[in-house]
């Protein structure tokens, strides 16, 4: 996503059978500020547009309350959790969430 010449953020969509999975980032010095509630919403609009019919999901590190709170504002409740391993941090718990509808 871009603000003119600013990149300030990234989305990925991996579309699947019912759902499709979404993934962001919104720029490091831009967290904080109260953007995030808009750049999710704005992320779960496009995959509405794009993957119409499918639910949409996502994985966040458990460690990660703040996006959580974020996305549980957005309309995101929890359903799972896992555990991935990363050569870089060894093993990391991450929460399974799906928009309400």
């Amino acid at each position: 996503m871009r603000d003119g010449d600013e990149i300030i953020g990234f989305y990925y969509f991996h579309e699947q059978e019912r759902t499709v999975e979404i993934g962001l980032g919104l720029r490091p010095d831009l967290t904080g500020k109260g953007l995030g509630l808009q750049f999710i919403l704005d992320g779960v609009s496009f995959a509405h547009g794009r993957f119409p019919g499918r639910r949409v999901t996502l994985n966040v590190a458990a460690f990660n309350e703040r996006a959580i709170t974020v996305y549980e504002r957005a309309g995101f409740r929890r359903t799972g959790e896992h555990v991935r391993t990363f050569e870089r941090w060894g093993e990391v718990p991450f929460v399974e969430m799906e928009e309400e509808r």
